[in-house]
């Protein structure tokens, strides 16, 4: 697990590097007249310490109780590639049937066909978060969510 830490560290560290040269790039401005650059700098430095605390806890870091590494979970190729079809039919379908039915069509396939949850929770977890992206999104960012057949 060390191993993959140290990389993936790596990795997001050059990535928050490039974040933050081509948002100085954007220009920072000041606080009080901040810049077009200014906040995903800031998040760039965000990612890089981040980044930084991974690479040294898996450098540094106490090894674990056994010597070897934790074993991989093995990924199941068949629900990747229907993961990757629900996206493509949600897409496909998010401007005819709307956000709310498609957010919620999309998240009862998910957690009923990959997770395996029972139907009732699937529902019920799949309404509560289609309705809690809808009030920030629509109603409190004031987004404009496709709204397909239920509206005009």
């Amino acid at each position: 697990m060390r191993k993959k830490d140290f990389r993936s560290s790596l990795i997001w560290l050059v990535f928050s590097m490039g974040v933050c040269i081509e948002s100085y790039r954007l220009g920072m401005a000041t606080l009080r007249n901040p810049g077009p650059g200014l906040y995903p700098f800031g998040i760039g430095l965000i990612m890089a310490v981040i980044s930084l605390i991974v690479l040294f806890s898996s450098t540094f870091g106490e090894k674990g109780t056994g010597s070897a590494e934790e074993p991989e979970e093995k990924v199941n190729k068949r629900d990747l590639i229907l993961v990757v079809i629900l996206l493509f039919l949600y897409a496909v379908i998010l401007e005819r049937l709307g956000f709310v039915l498609s957010t919620l069509f999309f998240i009862i396939f998910i957690l009923t066909i990959i997770e395996k949850k029972r139907w009732y929770t699937a529902i019920s977890f799949a309404v509560l978060a289609t309705v809690m992206i809808y009030a920030v999104f629509n109603l409190w960012l004031d987004s404009n969510l496709p709204r397909g057949i239920l509206g005009p």
